[in-house]
């Protein structure tokens, strides 16, 4: 076959799963680019809107693209007719387009083949697994500095990567996927090899020691077994796996970055029972920021303050109770269901939060992977305003339409 023969062939493989590549363009950039990630979700849509205008198909409208919608004209909704700040309501209206442009793109595009369903997984553990290991060599040629910001409570800035709350969450999904995936494998290379890279990412978070990802991974190992525990009552397997489990706990706890970062844990919920001083403490900021919002709840509990002026707002409410924080520890509420709560009220902030975690956890048996791969991001919708960041928001529906397609019945 001649070189022209062989380029064409490719351009047919191309031309044959535009989509697919698209899907896998847009995983890339949810690591490495955050403007191409933004680009690559106008040209799905862009794409899907052309295939549809050709290929008219019925339209099956699911409760979560509904959700997705719904959030999005309730916010339009707060911004020109509650909130104040208009010109920071439309940039955020910009900002939040992703939820009507990711969700019409996949509505408008015909079923995505299990095989490229695949790939975005294993393209996903890939980048994961990239990204954690550079992050890990930065921070051990640079260890002792490494472990002095973890025993300051400081943001650590990964070397490459998204910021580390959104690398977090990502870390916990790719454990999940690359479990799937090497279960459900029947390729015995694939299966090896998956397995050897959970394992890698798995001492490699221990020594970067990200909280909000270790925790979470061993609450899912946790749920997990107990799930198998009730479904298959073996028991025997049961102990077997919790006492490897608490043997890999007890020598990986010997990591000193997992030391200080567990003792730092401790410090900073002490610091709250104790009533001694918030700054510079994580869990005790998050905490105060929570009563903060409280506050503010209680002031606007039927409409809420906008997602415009909400920043605003609580930082006027610390300047009239600062809870004892100097300014540049008064931060923004970490919590996505708060945040929607104190954004547009207490009915329809309630009803969004309730509609999130219900179309989650009722995926628990009708599509067990689609639960277990979103369950990491409901952790942090609880210790993050997760769908106010770039990439946790992106991930998080470009992930559910994704998985959403993905049959339990199919295998690898």
């Amino acid at each position: 076959m001649s070189v022209i023969d062989k380029f064409l062939n490719r351009m047919k493989f191309f031309e044959a799963d535009k989509f697919a590549w698209l899907c896998y363009l847009f995983v890339c950039c949810l690591f490495f680019s955050r403007a191409g990630l933004a680009i690559s979700g106008v040209l799905m849509l862009t794409y899907t809107v052309a295939f549809y205008l050709k290929n008219p198909l019925k339209i099956a409208l699911k409760p979560i693209h509904i959700l997705f919608f719904s959030i999005y004209f309730v916010c339009v909704f707060s911004v020109l007719f509650v909130g104040k700040n208009l010109d920071y309501g439309l940039n955020l209206l910009f900002k939040n387009a992703i939820f009507l442009v990711l969700p019409l793109a996949f509505l408008l595009v015909k079923e995505l083949s299990q095989k490229a369903v695949n790939r975005v997984f294993l393209l996903f553990i890939f980048s994961t697994i990239c990204c954690v290991s550079i992050n890990t060599v930065e921070a051990l040629l640079n260890f002792n500095r490494f472990l002095q910001d973890v025993g300051n409570s400081k943001n650590i800035v990964p070397f490459i990567g998204p910021s580390h709350t959104e690398l977090g969450v990502l870390i916990v999904v790719a454990f999940v996927l690359g479990f799937y995936l090497a279960i459900h494998s029947k390729n015995r290379k694939l299966k090896w090899l998956l397995l050897c890279g959970l394992a890698l990412l798995f001492v490699e978070l221990h020594i970067i020691a990200y909280r909000f990802s270790l925790v979470s991974t061993y609450l899912i190992i946790v749920l997990y077994c107990f799930a198998i525990l009730i479904k298959k009552r073996d028991y025997k397997l049961f102990f077997l796996t919790v006492l490897g489990f608490v043997i890999a706990l007890c020598i990986l706890s010997l990591i000193p970055s997992v030391k200080i970062r567990f003792q730092n844990t401790i410090t900073d919920i002490t610091t709250v029972s104790e009533n001694r001083n918030p700054n510079f403490q994580s869990v005790t900021q998050r905490a105060l920021a929570v009563a903060c919002a409280t506050e503010l709840i209680k002031e606007y509990p039927w409409f809420g303050v906008s997602p415009a002026d909400a920043n605003l707002k609580m930082q006027n409410q610390y300047a009239k109770n600062s809870y004892l924080l100097i300014p540049e520890n008064r931060i923004f509420i970490h919590n996505q269901f708060l945040y929607y709560i104190l954004c547009f009220g207490i009915p329809i902030g309630f009803l969004i939060g309730l509609s999130l975690v219900v179309l989650i956890l009722r995926k628990a048996f009708s599509n067990p992977l689609l639960f277990w791969a979103m369950l990491p991001f409901l952790f942090h919708m609880m210790m993050e305003n997760t769908l106010e960041r770039q990439i946790a928001a992106n991930a998080f529906i470009f992930m559910f339409l994704v998985v959403s397609r993905k049959s339990e019945q199919n295998t690898p």
